[in-house]
């Protein structure tokens, strides 16, 4: 399993989510307030996460940021 929180436009309205790495299945998610209606940001943590667990080595810590 591999988690992350997120903050959308540095809103301080975070979110988490956790990926189980064998199948890349979200188990676990919170909805940040900033994209609840229209979950825009949380897709593109879960599509990071599901990068960064593909890796050789998965860091303890990284920032994605993306526009």
């Amino acid at each position: 399993m591999i988690s992350a929180s997120y903050e959308p436009e540095n809103s301080g309205k975070t979110g988490a989510l956790k990926v189980d790495i064998e199948t890349g299945e979200v188990i676990e998610k919170k909805l940040s307030d900033y994209d609840k209606d229209f979950p825009w940001y949380f897709g593109h943590a879960v599509t990071a996460l599901k990068e960064i667990a593909n890796e050789d080595e998965v860091p303890e810590e990284r920032l994605v940021a993306w526009y």
